[in-house]
């Protein structure tokens, strides 16, 4: 299995403190072991967690107050560089390897033990990548492309059609009345954002691409690295 690097024309801080240049991302079957196996599908948090707030976190309101370009809005407030921080702050919590950010931090490719679970903003440039978008800003949504396109060496990539994990936090002002239960507080962190690398239609409604899932939920995961 073979990383790939995903070229950065800015600099951000990396885990360590320092600038980075890149990003990279663990190569398909990263879980397994198993060249060419499809990402796992782990919920966000453990049982015990579900509804309880990760201290040290942001948290993005769901659904947002600025309804016009909020995926802009929220892409440039998870930024590139911040989720390693989420990450140790998930796992902090008591979120096991069976979880996202979990699977992410234990994940040792390269004898390396700085994996972690991207953000949106960083979920948001590995598809530009994987899909053969060029770059050209973090907060602009991934548009067009071919999923695994040969443009920028992601034939091998493996990302499929689903949801990925980010590790940004949601919260919510009011309870979904779908629970039945108006006004408890319990749900109001049950919630965390991902990124859907889906159907033409996703790619080409930006909106429809990035949202929140209850994190008993499961969606897929793909660890990342800066340096």
């Amino acid at each position: 299995m073979v990383h790939q690097r995903i070229v950065r024309s800015s600099f951000r801080r990396a885990p360590t403190g320092g600038l980075c240049h890149y990003l990279e991302v663990a190569p398909s079957g990263w879980f397994s072991g198993k060249s060419n196996e499809a990402d796992p599908d782990l919920a966000w948090a453990t049982k015990a967690n579900l509804y309880k707030d990760v201290s040290g976190i942001e948290n993005f309101q769901w659904p947002p107050k600025v309804i016009d370009n909020w995926w802009s809005d929220y892409l440039k407030k998870s930024m590139v560089g911040i989720g390693y921080k989420n990450s140790v702050a998930i796992v902090k919590q008591g979120n096991d390897t069976t979880t996202a950010a979990g699977a992410a931090r234990a994940y040792q490719g390269g004898s390396l033990n700085d994996w972690y679970l991207p953000t949106l903003a960083e979920l948001n440039n590995f598809i530009k990548w994987a899909r053969g978008v060029s770059w050209k800003s973090d907060s602009i949504v991934v548009t067009g492309g071919a999923l695994n396109s040969p443009i920028y060496g992601a034939e091998t990539a493996g990302l499929i059609r689903a949801g990925y994990w980010s590790s940004n936090e949601g919260t919510r002002e009011t309870v979904d009345k779908a629970h039945h239960v108006v006004g408890n507080p319990k749900y109001a962190n049950s919630f965390a954002y991902l990124h859907v690398n889906d159907v033409d239609y996703n790619i080409n409604n930006p909106a429809q691409q990035l949202g929140t899932a209850e994190k008993v939920s499961t969606a897929r995961v793909r660890p990342i690295r800066a340096f």
